[in-house]
C-alpha cells in the first residue's frame, strides 16, 4: 500500500473567514457543531509497536483505538490512557483500513491484499463475519445510519456493502486507482479520489456521479471540514488542494511535500497532513495553509486519527509506533 514546503493563503473566498489557532473555542472555515479544540501540539512518547507495520488507524467512540498492522494481518487495541495493548485480532491479508460503527460494537477492516470487508465484534475482540467485494480493499466510508459501507479498490470502482446482512449490493465504476474516501455528515455524498490525478462526487443513494474535478498529480487522502464546506485532497505530488465541496471548483493549492495521511482537527482549524517518505507530520492552519508545527518523527507516518474531544491525535507509523500529539 504505497502509494518544498512552502506555504500561501487562500483565495478570496476564505480570506475574510477567521480562525482561532490557539488550542480552545474556535470559528472559522470547516468549524462545526463537534468539539471546539484541537491538540495543543505537544509531541508525546510514541507507543511502541512489536512489529507489523502499522497502517490505518481509527478512534472507537469508548476511546480505545484500533491500529491495522500489515504484515501481522491483524487490528491491534490500544488503550492511549494506559498506554497498553491489547491482544491482535486477525483482520484478513494486509489489513488496509479500519472504521467503526456508531455503537463502537463493531470494527470493519479492508483487506487489501485478500479483497474482503472483515468483521471485528469490539467487546470480544474476536473477529466475526466477512465479505469479498474484490480483488483489493481498501479504503472504507462508513454511512452510519444508512446501514451502508462504501469500499474502495484499486480496480477503480466504489464497492457498497449492506452492514446488516454484510452482503454487497451495488458497485460504482469510476476508473484509476482509488485511494481517498470519505462520505458528508448527512451520508448523501461520497468523495473519491484516484491515483489518475480526479476527484469525484458521487451521490450517495443513486451511485451516480455529480461532479469531478481533474486536480492532476497523485491524489490520496480525502476529507472534508467539519461544517461540510471544504474538501480537502492530499496530493503525493507535492500539495494538498482546498475545493468547495458543493462544486469541486478550487479555492487554493498549500505545497506541501509527499502529502499521503490527511485530517482536519474536529474543530476545523488545522490540517494535519503525513509525509512518508520525510518522516514527518505538518500541521497547517486550515484558512491560510501557514505552518503552524512539523513533527519530525521519523519513521513511515500513514493516517491520522482524532478522540472524540478533538484533543488528542495519533498517527500510525509504519516504524512500528504509533505517535500521540496532546
Amino acid at each position: 500500500m504505497q502509494t518544498l514546503r512552502t506555504t500561501t493563503t487562500l483565495a478570496a473566498a476564505l480570506a475574510s473567514l477567521s480562525v482561532i489557532t490557539a488550542c480552545g473555542k474556535s470559528t472559522g472555515p470547516g468549524s462545526g457543531n463537534g468539539p471546539s479544540a484541537h491538540p495543543s501540539g505537544t509531541l508525546g512518547a510514541p507507543m511502541p509497536i512489536a512489529g507489523g507495520r502499522p497502517f490505518g488507524i481509527a478512534f472507537a467512540p469508548t476511546g480505545i483505538v484500533y491500529v491495522t498492522l500489515q504484515d501481522a494481518n491483524s487490528v491491534l487495541p490500544i488503550d492511549l490512557a494506559t498506554r497498553t495493548a491489547g491482544a491482535l485480532i486477525p483482520a484478513g491479508a494486509d489489513p488496509g483500513d479500519v472504521a467503526f460503527d456508531l455503537t463502537g460494537r463493531t470494527a470493519y477492516v479492508s483487506g487489501y491484499n485478500d479483497g474482503y470487508v472483515h468483521t471485528i465484534d469490539v467487546n470480544s475482540g474476536t473477529p466475526r463475519d466477512s465479505v469479498r467485494v474484490a480483488a483489493n480493499a481498501y479504503r472504507l466510508a462508513l454511512a452510519r445510519t444508512a446501514q451502508q459501507l462504501f469500499v474502495s479498490s484499486e480496480d477503480g470502482t466504489v464497492y457498497v456493502v449492506s452492514t446488516t446482512n454484510l452482503a454487497v449490493t451495488d458497485s460504482i465504476p469510476l476508473g484509476g486507482p482509488l485511494q481517498g474516501m470519505t462520505l458528508n455528515a448527512s451520508a448523501t455524498t461520497l468523495y473519491a479520489s484516484s491515483t489518475d490525478g480526479t476527484v469525484f462526487a458521487i451521490d450517495a443513494a443513486t451511485g451516480a456521479v455529480t461532479d469531478t474535478a481533474a486536480v492532476g498529480g497523485s491524489p490520496q487522502d480525502v476529507a472534508l471540514s467539519p461544517d461540510g464546506k471544504l474538501l480537502y485532497v492530499a496530493n503525493q505530488t507535492g500539495w494538498v488542494d482546498v475545493l468547495d465541496a458543493n462544486t469541486l471548483a478550487p479555492l487554493h493549492r498549500f505545497t506541501i511535500a509527499d502529502a499521503f495521511g490527511m485530517r482536519p482537527t474536529p474543530d476545523g482549524t488545522q490540517l494535519y497532513v503525513t509525509s512518508p517518505t520525510l518522516g514527518e507530520v505538518t500541521v497547517l492552519d486550515a484558512a491560510m495553509g501557514n505552518v503552524i508545527s512539523i513533527f519530525n518523527i521519523g519513521g513511515s507516518p500513514r493516517r491520522v486519527a482524532f478522540d472524540a474531544a478533538g484533543t488528542t491525535a495519533v498517527i500510525a507509523n509504519e516504524n512500528n509506533e504509533v505517535d500521540v500529539v496532546n
